[in-house]
Parts: structure tokens; C-alpha cells; sequence
């Protein structure tokens, strides 16, 4: 996404000659960097307040496979750097459940203090999306898809791993890439 909004606006500016001498850069390349931190810096303060900065590798637990696991990454929330540490994280009974021949979308996210939370959308047919919404004031570090079977019965979020198996026709967790500013000599 973010690749095509750069290329998007990219295309357009210098179609409209904005990266030229004439417009006060030295060169396209520089042009495109002040671009590429005016965009990231932009959706640091678009929705929530924190964006990852050093990206968090999101799997399923290894110390218990129904756990959510997520590694080491950093963080920055209103400017404040925040360390995202690696944990697993339990699914909740009843309310991370998804019903048989449904989906859900989950979210990891992380409080500055350290507290992580998973939240989850409700379920959908097969195919439609819909992403939970992050919590106030909590840093998104990853999400997760969950596909249930169609014949069989509800994924128990608290007993069953977080892979295919009786309940889960597949299951696939989304790592949020890390966005960072770039020197412009």
C-alpha cells in the first residue's frame, strides 16, 4: 500500500514537473525522499498515534501453539520511542472464537507500558474483511486472519493451535511494516 501511494503520487508530481530545479529541489532523488518523510510522518499522525519502527516477525507460539507469538521490534508513539517485547500472547475464551464456515480478523497490539491486547472483529463470510480497530492509545504491531472449516464446528480459541487442523481451514498472521524517515543530503 505504501509503495503504491509513493508510486501514485510520484507519477503525478513529476508529471506535473514538482520534482524539477524550477520547483526548488536539487534533484528527483531528494525530491522523493522529502516526499517519502513528509507521507510517513503524515500517517504517524493519521488514526492511531504510534507506528512501528523496527518491524515484529508474528507467528503462533512456540511455548504454546495456542498462544500468539510475536518477536522483538521498536516503535514510536507521539515521539516517544516504545520497546515492543517479544511475548505470547493467550487468546481469550469465547470472545476470539469463530464460528464454523466463517472468518475473523484479530489485531496484536501494545500499550507504551508494555500490555498487549488482542482484539477481534467479528466474524464474516468467507472472503469478506473487515479489520478490528486498534485500541485507543495502543500500538498496532501485527495481524492475524483465521478461516474456519465449513463442516466442521466453532475454533476454540483457548484449546486449539493456531493452525489448520479439525476447525481452522487456515490461519495467516500479518507483520506491519516498520516506517522510518530517510536521510536527505
Amino acid at each position: 500500500m505504501l509503495t503504491t501511494t509513493l508510486r501514485t503520487f510520484a507519477s503525478k508530481w513529476l508529471a506535473e514537473g514538482k520534482f524539477t530545479k524550477e520547483a526548488g529541489f536539487k534533484s528527483e532523488v531528494r525530491a522523493l525522499r522529502e516526499m517519502y518523510n513528509k507521507l510517513v510522518l503524515s500517517l504517524a499522525a493519521y488514526g492511531q498515534p504510534g507506528i512501528v519502527t523496527v518491524a515484529c516477525v508474528n507467528s503462533k507460539g512456540t511455548s504454546a501453539a495456542t498462544a500468539w507469538k510475536n518477536t522483538v521490534g521498536t516503535a514510536s508513539y507521539r515521539g516517544v520511542v516504545v520497546s515492543l517485547a517479544a511475548a505470547e500472547t493467550a487468546l481469550t475464551a469465547t470472545s476470539h472464537d469463530v464460528v464454523q464456515n466463517k472468518q475473523a480478523w484479530y489485531v496484536l497490539s501494545q500499550q507504551t507500558g508494555g500490555t498487549k491486547t488482542i482484539t477481534k472483529a467479528a466474524d464474516q463470510t468467507i472472503g469478506t474483511d473487515v479489520l478490528p480497530a486498534v485500541p485507543d492509545n495502543e500500538i498496532a504491531i501485527g495481524y492475524m486472519k483465521i478461516v474456519t472449516n465449513a463442516a466442521a464446528g466453532t475454533f476454540d480459541a483457548t484449546t486449539e493451535n493456531l493452525e489448520p487442523g479439525t476447525h481452522i481451514a487456515s490461519v495467516d498472521f500479518y507483520d506491519l511494516p516498520a516506517l522510518t524517515t530517510v536521510n536527505i543530503a
